[in-house]
């Protein structure tokens, strides 16, 4: 079965409205929805990201400590 999400009465991507609800801020320049994490007293910061690749799947990235990828993984966009 497909869910089908709404909102004001419009359809909407599920996946994009859940995480918009937990934080996530689409940045246009980078083509992904990112929230930003303070460390270490607010020294360091660290992007959590998701990202829609072209096939449709999703993967989310943790970017920190000189722009270094140190976790990536394939998510399921439809949970």
């Amino acid at each position: 079965k497909k869910v089908i999400c709404y909102t004001d009465n419009q359809e909407v991507d599920c996946f994009v409205s859940l995480i918009e609800s937990r934080g996530y801020v689409y940045d246009s320049g980078n083509d992904w929805y990112e929230r930003i994490w303070s460390t270490n007293e607010g020294s360091e910061t660290i992007r959590e990201v998701y990202q829609q690749l072209e096939n449709g799947t999703w993967k989310q990235l943790m970017i920190g400590y000189g722009e270094n990828v140190f976790y990536e993984e394939t998510v399921d966009g439809h949970k």
